[in-house]
């Protein structure tokens, strides 16, 4: 069981962290820091914009959150042509929890925050619940003298309904037990200690008994080392971002004082009002006047106004930086219409593919974790494991794809997992294995009727 001072520890770094999850929080969505709110700017716009961003923060999660897509589950220890019963078994949990379309929830935040989490526990009808934590909820931690083991995990939430409402609620998991405690008085404050909480009980008490030996909390860190918390996506975007909003504005501000061309006039001395003196603008620029003077010598021209392309060339340029760091590939961010295609795709498209596949193989052994607790929760053995089955990150035309499963299976390679690799499902592989072999039973039925009437020519 947990030591409360454990668990204040945990509850403390968790506490120093919310500064972090909010930032990341915010900039995905686009409330992002007027840095550039320049004296020039305020003059010009004054309070006409709230917020300035052309977001490329929510462009680079989702480019990889769009390909990270678990489309079946499978046991690794199943031989070809048997039934995978614990696969199946998986997909049912899958599919109850909802998580095709979940997924993709845990996924982003895990790129956006740096961490993720799904706990596992049995619902109200003994089966498996598969709840989705975000980042800023919990706070894990792992063995001093074996980091790949998790000990214990915090989560620190605030209530917003029911009897404790605005009381904080603490949840410790560890293999043993689920200790509860909520906070004696409300407050808007996270909390850094355990001051002031006492038991939490609603009649079932406030420890609950973890039968099943391992703690029931699985930590989705993105590119986290071992032992450790992850790293999300946007540090290294979060100021090319504040660069490009920059940009932004210079543009706003140069179009507001300097794309307007501006027009002289020599040769025409000035005017002055009669009763105070003061001198009287002559020419007002509109679509409806037209001027004219007296003054033989009079000459009219026009400055040259600001070439605004240097502004959207800085921006593209801002794309690219942030494409550099990312890994995401430029034409994703700019939606240009010059897409590659082909070896030039793949090129393009190389060290982008390389990093979702290091997140599919990151994340799936996470899955793997949390599914197969699931199974065990529903009476499977703790050594029973499935893995995930990923869509294939890779971008690659219908006609690719065909050529390289024809190339595939003429070497060998048997058709279930040719179809796998197009991305079909397990019922629909099972579908065309049942189906191929129906049209081979009808040929060998009717090469065997011929046979037997004789009409199979020599050789077969």
């Amino acid at each position: 069981m947990t030591e409360l001072a454990d668990a204040t520890y945990a509850l403390e770094t968790l506490a120093g962290r919310q500064k972090q999850f909010r930032v990341y929080d915010r900039y995905f969505n686009g409330d992002q820091d007027l840095f550039f709110s320049t004296d020039a700017w305020q003059s010009a716009f004054g309070d006409m914009f709230k917020r300035l961003a052309y977001n490329r923060c929510r462009a680079v999660i989702e480019s990889y959150v769009n390909r990270l897509n678990v489309t079946g589950w499978e046991s690794p220890n199943v031989q070809e042509g048997q039934q995978d019963a614990l696969g199946a078994a998986a997909q049912v949990i899958w599919d109850r929890n909802r998580m095709p379309k979940r997924q993709r929830e845990l996924v982003a935040e895990s790129l956006r925050a740096g961490d993720s989490y799904i706990i596992v526990w049995p619902g109200d009808d003994g089966l498996a619940r598969l709840d989705i934590n975000r980042g800023h909820l919990i706070q894990p931690v792992y063995d001093d003298e074996y980091p790949e083991r998790l000990r214990y995990a915090v989560k620190c939430w605030c209530s917003y309904h029911g009897d404790y409402k605005g009381q904080w609620r603490v949840n410790v998991y560890d293999d043993e037990v689920i200790t509860r405690l909520v906070s004696s008085k409300t407050s808007d404050q996270f909390p850094k200690d355990l001051k002031g909480f006492v038991e939490y009980d609603e009649g079932d008490g406030a420890e609950i008994e973890n039968p099943y030996g391992a703690v029931p909390v699985f930590h989705f860190g993105n590119n986290a080392d071992t032992g450790q918390c992850g790293v999300s996506e946007l540090v290294d975007v979060i100021p090319l971002q504040d660069g490009l909003n920059k940009s932004i504005a210079d543009m706003l501000i140069a179009g507001e004082y300097v794309a307007f061309p501006q027009r002289w006039v020599t040769g025409i001395a000035p005017t002055a009002n009669p009763f105070t003196g003061d001198e009287e603008e002559q020419f007002k620029a509109s679509v409806d006047r037209i001027w004219g003077v007296m003054e033989p010598d009079a000459r009219f021209g026009q400055f040259t106004p600001a070439d605004m392309s240097q502004y959207t060339d800085s921006q593209d340029s801002w794309d690219l930086k942030i494409s550099r760091v990312s890994q995401v590939p430029v034409h994703w961010l700019t939606m240009s219409g010059d897409f590659p295609s082909g070896e030039s795709l793949k090129t393009a498209e190389g060290p982008f593919v390389s990093n979702g596949e290091s997140m599919q193989t990151e994340k799936g052994n996470d899955y793997s974790d949390a599914l197969s607790f699931a199974l065990m929760i529903e009476g499977a053995a703790e050594t029973d494991r499935v893995q995930p089955i990923w869509k294939v990150f890779a971008s690659r035309s219908d006609s690719e794809a065909l050529q390289q499963a024809a190339m595939k299976k003429s070497i060998g390679i048997p058709d279930d997992q040719v179809w796998k690799e197009l991305g079909y499902t397990e019922p629909e592989i099972a579908e065309f294995a049942a189906a191929a072999e129906q049209r081979r039973q009808q040929q060998l039925d009717q090469f065997a009727s011929q046979f037997n009437r004789g009409t199979v020519p020599i050789g077969g």
